[in-house]
């Protein structure tokens, strides 16, 4: 099992928080929506975690936390949402109803979701940043 450090949350109405801010709301996992508890110790990096065993798709921590930071930068320029339709497909991020942003972190889109949105598809390529978790150093 990969160490996951997630470093965004969301309260109960939807507003996404990330570890360095401050908040007073339960908070939850933004694919599973489970229980996520603050960890901020002084040996880790801090983080959230699942309160119990989780139930995520597999997208990873790190896939989750691109989204929202790229999220965070385009909807200063438009209209962007989170895992959001396009076509029969889901985009990591929807902007202005019509582009699909892609995160890849190590699975790239498919052919077909390729093919069909070549015209509105803009991939964020992270496969070659060289990613290492506090508890690897």
């Amino acid at each position: 099992m990969s160490y996951v450090l997630w470093d965004l949350a969301k309260t109960s109405k939807g507003q996404i928080v990330w570890i360095s801010e401050e908040y007073n709301d339960e908070l939850y996992c933004v694919e599973c929506d489970g229980k996520m508890i603050p960890v901020k110790g002084e040996i880790k990096r801090h983080h959230f975690r699942h309160s119990v065993e989780s139930n995520c798709s597999g997208e990873s921590a790190r896939h989750w936390s691109k989204k929202y930071q790229i999220h965070d930068i385009a909807k200063q320029f438009g209209n962007s949402e989170v895992e959001r339709g396009v076509d029969k497909y889901v985009a990591d991020i929807l902007f202005e109803q019509e582009w699909a942003f892609e995160v890849v972190i190590s699975n790239p889109p498919s052919d077909e979701k390729f093919a069909d949105l070549k015209e509105r598809l803009v991939i964020f390529d992270f496969t070659d940043m060289n990613w290492i978790d506090d508890n690897e150093r």
